[in-house]
This record gives C-alpha cells, structure tokens and sequence, in this order.
C-alpha cells in the first residue's frame, strides 16, 4: 500500500522527497541507537557473568536486527523492480510499435501469421513488446495446433490451454504414438485424455503402430469431425467419435466395430478385397468417395459387390497409369444406384479413351 500511493503522488507531482528523506534519516538515527557499544574494561570476577549474559542478549537482538534488515533489502528491491518496470514501459511508449492501438496490432497479427502451425512466426509477434505479447495470446485460434511430437508436454499443455473453446488439430506421429504405447505414466497421455473433449481433427502417423493407434482411437472424442489414419490397422468404434464425417485412409485397414457416420472417405492404396469390403460396409451413409489406386493391370481376386446406397460422387486416381480393364474393373464392383458424378483423374493409357466412355455410358443407360 505504501509503494502504490509513493507512485500516485510521483504521478500528480506532490512533493514527496522532503517527508521520504526524513523518514530514512530517522531510521537510519533508530538502527544506530537502538544498541550501546560493547563494555571495553575488565569486570570484577561476579559481575563479569552479568556482562556476558548482557552481551548474549545483544548478540540475539543483533541478529533479529540483521533479519529485519534483510526483509527490508528485499522489499526495496522489489519497490526498484517495479520502477524499473514502469519505467521501460514508459520508454516503451513512446516508441511508434508500441503507440499502435490494440485493434491494429490484432489485425497486423491475423494477417502475418498464416495459421496455427506457423509456430515461429507466432513466437517471434509474441516477443516484438508485452503489448503485442497480449495481443498474440488474446487471439485463441492461434494456439489450436501444438506439435505434440518435439515439444516438452508443459508446452503442449500451455499452449492447448490457451485455444479456449476451439476444436484441436493434434498430428501424432512416431514420437508421441511411441510414448503412448510403452509408457503407462506418460504425461502426454494424461494431456490427450484431458483435451480428448475438444479434439476436432486427429491426425494419426502410425508407421505400423497398430496398436498404439488402437489406445489413441479408444478415448472419447465427442467433438472429432476429421480423422486420419496413415500405415496402421487400428480398430475404431463408432461411439467413441458420433461427429466424425471425414474419413482419410493412407495404407491403412482398419477394424470397425460399429458402423461409422462418415460422409467422406478418401482411400489411399485401396485394396478392393476383403478388407476394403469390411471397411465400406461399415460407412453406410458415404456420400462422397475418393480412391486412390497404385499398380496396373489390378485384377483382385473378388466376386463380392460392395453397395453404397447413399453414394452421390465417386472419384478415382491411379498412381501408375492404369488400362482400361483394370479401371472397368474396379467400377464394377461398385453399386452406386444415387451417383451423380463420376471423376476419373488423366493416369490411364490412351488407347483406351473410347472404350472406356463407351463402358461408361452404356452402364449409365442401361441403368435409365
């Protein structure tokens, strides 16, 4: 209280040093009175007892008066830590960056940075001033992509704090699925569990952690609208993510309990036999389906047709160039009684153009 109403009347400049110069020199008058010197001549034999236990006393009220004097050095110098403060920020002020409204820096800061992965360009806005340190932590969308594979789990947990009321995008990948799966008191897996509710996006890079994959997949993320899954075969149960709509496999094959609601599926390296079956069976309100196919001359050994009933858009990529048959051969698998719109992307051998429109409409119109 005392230190707050010293800066007030610093700052209506009501006169203060004469009362401030007077309280230290009568306190500086207090310490060197409070205590006589030492006795320097030579007592009789029983008087010399007195004397000591004279002295014993003021050697203890010398040291409480050392430990009162070192309370008092602290707090002044937390008193010169705070003007030390205002001060900078006072010099600070009148510095053209720092004389920029809130508003303005917010919009400097939203068109800088390019998103919640531009973690450098976050860090480096946030260090120009405190002004702009407050204005960079205000803007919550920032801070909803942490990167949960370098940095320390205290980090992780800061900066997920500050996204507020976003939905996450975590990207695990070897790192962190490889802490999940062997450490059972990993701090991260506590962190996963405690923002499990506000995961939107989850990104999982397996490199053939299955099971790894399977322990991230079993928490509820009730709010998961997004998920994807690269070179693993985990299972899923529907219940554990009732939002999710987008579906991206890479290499992957995984086991669904339950049918998913899923709208979108996009599948990298497709494998039409029994595994791609298990998967589609399990989407039954897909919309939209992208496939994404390596190899030529495909020709898997199935007779099973796999049905979509809800299916209004179909898209196919081959990596390698494939012929027509094998192109044929794939759409004939699929029952697609709703398609609106097929795409087939330009990686096919082109002698085959004609037969393959021709194949094409002649399915379409014997459907009519």
């Amino acid at each position: 209280m005392t230190v707050t109403c010293t800066f007030l009347t610093l700052a209506t400049g009501m006169p203060v040093w004469l009362p401030f110069r007077q309280a230290k020199a009568a306190f500086l008058v207090a310490l060197s009175d409070r205590h006589q010197s030492l006795p320097t001549h030579a007592f009789p034999s029983p008087q010399r007892r007195a004397v000591r236990t004279e002295v014993d006393a003021l050697i203890s009220s010398l040291e409480e008066l050392d430990d009162e004097l070192k309370d008092i050095q602290r707090e002044i110098q937390q008193v010169r830590n705070s003007i030390f403060q205002r001060k900078a920020a006072a010099i600070t002020s009148l510095q053209p960056i720092a004389m920029l409204p809130h508003e303005i820096i917010r919009e400097i800061v939203v068109h800088t940075i390019e998103g919640p992965w531009a973690y450098r360009q976050i860090m480096h806005l946030s260090q120009v001033s405190n002004l702009w340190r407050d204005v960079v932590l205000s803007i919550s969308a920032l801070f909803t992509r942490a990167n949960w594979d370098r940095w320390p789990f205290e980090l992780v947990d800061a900066w997920c704090s500050r996204a507020g009321s976003h939905l996450l995008t975590i990207q695990m990948g070897g790192n962190s699925l490889r802490r999940m799966d062997d450490v059972s008191g990993d701090p991260y897996r506590a962190l996963l569990n405690k923002f499990a509710v506000q995961i939107g996006r989850l990104e999982l890079l397996c490199e053939g952690m299955s099971r790894a994959a399977s322990r991230v997949l079993s928490l509820r993320m009730p709010s998961l609208h997004h998920l994807s899954i690269s070179r693993a075969h985990p299972v899923m149960e529907s219940e554990n993510f009732p939002m999710l709509r987008a579906l991206l496999l890479i290499l992957s094959k995984p086991v669904i309990t339950t049918p998913l609601h899923a709208t979108r599926l996009h599948y990298f390296f497709v494998d039409l036999r029994d595994d791609g079956v298990h998967i589609l069976s399990q989407l039954p309100h897909l919309q939209h389906l992208k496939f994404t196919i390596a190899g030529e001359d495909i020709q898997w050994a199935t007779e099973q047709h796999i049905v979509l009933p809800s299916l209004i858009s179909l898209e196919v990529t081959w990596v390698n160039r494939a012929d027509v048959n094998g192109i044929l051969f794939v759409l004939n698998l699929l029952s697609l009684p709703e398609l609106q719109t097929i795409v087939l992307h330009n990686n096919y051998k082109r002698d085959g153009y004609i037969t393959l429109f021709h194949s094409l409409v002649w399915a379409r119109y014997q459907k009519i």
